[in-house]
């Protein structure tokens, strides 16, 4: 099966005006509800993902292209095109585009029951 991407635009994610760009890939039944979320993510530059907690999953990013800061657990790193950013259940990330072109992410969310 072939279709174009749900594409939803996620705005004050960090208490910011600036949006988070979502395009979802699967659905959860095409998922088999093991995954809440699999799609692309763009951040404009200064944009970001607010600092939340992941309870009862865990959260991938791998970066396709673009640089920003990754925090986990209070830990920041810089990430850039090709890294892999994970999120496990009971921690807690964000993520902001530190650069000056888009930062463009895949995200998995897999339930962890």
């Amino acid at each position: 099966m072939v279709r174009k991407s749900k594409i939803e635009i996620k705005t004050n994610t960090a208490g910011e005006k600036d949006a988070v760009i979502f395009e979802s890939a699967n659905t959860q039944e095409e998922l088999l509800n093991k995954c809440s979320l699999f799609g692309r993510m763009t951040l404009k530059p200064g944009c970001r993902v607010g600092y939340h907690l992941h309870e009862g999953n865990i959260e991938s990013y791998y970066i396709l292209s673009g640089k920003g800061v990754y925090t986990c657990e209070g830990v920041k790193t810089e990430v850039e095109s090709g890294d892999m950013a994970y999120c496990g259940n009971g921690q807690s990330h964000d993520l902001i585009n530190s650069g000056d072109e888009d930062l463009v992410v895949m995200a998995l969310i897999v339930l962890d029951k």
